[in-house]
């Protein structure tokens, strides 16, 4: 199996206005001309996106937020063991366009906030409008505490490669899935503290309410297939510390998020269960020392365990990942440089997300930046 993937951005800012224009190609590879059925199929996805924001702030009380999105996906496929299987191209477009604005006001010392965004999307022949609300608190000072709650909804539809995945020995498309949606509420608590030592924490508690949830089904034939879960329920929480010393040349910071992921689709026959491939717990250690021009960083994380049937016989273990990076910052000639090598699952774990698909191995990334 091969992985590539390139992107292009090109930013634009002037006062209120920001321009953001994207180019991406993902390509994928998969091939075993010595297996039972030899298969080479081949699979190229491109999206071009351009996204424009507007945000204005009309009073020391108001600022007003708009935008629009405009994207186009191109999704190839060549078998090459039998090309007459090939898919034809699919192509998608899309709309988007959003408006909001956001309330602020000083309150006997206290700093609140109000926000409501609505956004529209219109994707080939469907159209979905997208509320959010939310509400912070907060005091000031060098200590600061504060707490926010926010409720939102949102639309996704599938992805191109779930609808129409060329039938292989590991997975096949579905092309009558229907599209997500979800009702999602939040809340949380926080704390900061600006001194010699900076820290900053913040816990939230989150469930959604979700309709036609997309999950990959086992079949009987070992192969993966797309399927929407009418009905599911998550809940959980998120926890996150980061603590800043040495004038934040170190910083160390510490998260972990808790998940209850439930069927609740009586038809279903799992009806309680918990959702496959959704692990309990995720946790992660992070150490960042920056000395003059160098920046090294070290990261830990932790999955739990995940389910990988919906009877919830079967499961797949734990698994401790170490990535380490080092990046160099220069000026030559007028143009900024950044050079960045990162060395990800640093002692060559070996772990599944999927039955049968096991994940990359040691591996290494060098990344250069150029800015002027």
């Amino acid at each position: 199996s091969r992985y590539s993937s390139q992107h292009f951005t090109i930013d634009y800012r002037r006062s209120a206005l920001a321009l953001r224009a994207n180019y991406g190609e993902i390509g994928q590879e998969f091939r075993d001309p010595a297996a039972f059925i030899p298969y080479d199929n081949r699979y190229t996805q491109i999206e071009r996106r351009v996204d424009a924001t507007w945000t204005k702030r009309q009073f020391e009380w108001l600022e007003i937020e708009s935008g629009l999105n405009y994207s186009a996906q191109t999704f190839f496929n060549r078998d090459n063991s039998t090309p007459a299987q090939s898919l034809p191209t699919i192509k998608r477009r899309s709309v988007a366009a959003l408006a909001g604005a956001t309330l602020s006001e000083r309150v006997l010392g206290v700093d609140a906030q109000l926000s409501q965004l609505y956004r529209w999307d219109r994707i080939d022949d469907q159209s979905h409008t997208s509320p959010y609300i939310g509400a912070s608190l907060e005091t000031g000072g060098r200590l600061r505490v504060g707490a926010d709650a926010a409720y939102s909804e949102s639309y996704s539809i599938p992805p191109i490669d779930a609808l129409f995945w060329q039938s292989d020995v590991f997975a096949v498309g579905n092309p009558d899935l229907e599209p997500e949606s979800a009702i999602q509420r939040e809340a949380g608590l926080k704390l900061e503290i600006d001194m010699p030592v900076s820290v900053s924490a913040k816990h939230t508690w989150y469930e959604s309410e979700l309709e036609d949830l997309i999950i990959w089904r086992r079949q009987f034939d070992g192969k993966y297939k797309p399927v929407n879960l009418a009905q599911a329920h998550y809940s959980g929480t998120e926890s996150n510390v980061v603590v800043g010393l040495m004038e934040d040349r170190l910083k160390l910071s510490y998260s972990r998020t808790t998940l209850r992921a439930e069927n609740r689709t009586p038809q279903s026959g799992y009806f309680g269960n918990m959702i496959p491939f959704r692990p309990d717990r995720v946790e992660s250690f992070a150490a960042q020392l920056k000395v003059a021009s160098v920046l090294i960083d070290y990261r830990l994380s932790y999955s739990g365990e995940r389910f990988i049937r919906e009877a919830n016989t079967k499961a797949l273990e734990p698994y401790t990942l170490h990535d380490i990076g080092i990046r160099l910052d220069t000026h030559i000639l007028g143009v900024e440089e950044s050079i960045r090598l990162d060395v990800f699952n640093l002692f060559d774990a070996h772990y599944e997300l999927l039955e049968r698909m096991p994940m990359p191995p040691r591996s290494m990334r060098v990344a250069v930046e150029l800015g002027v």
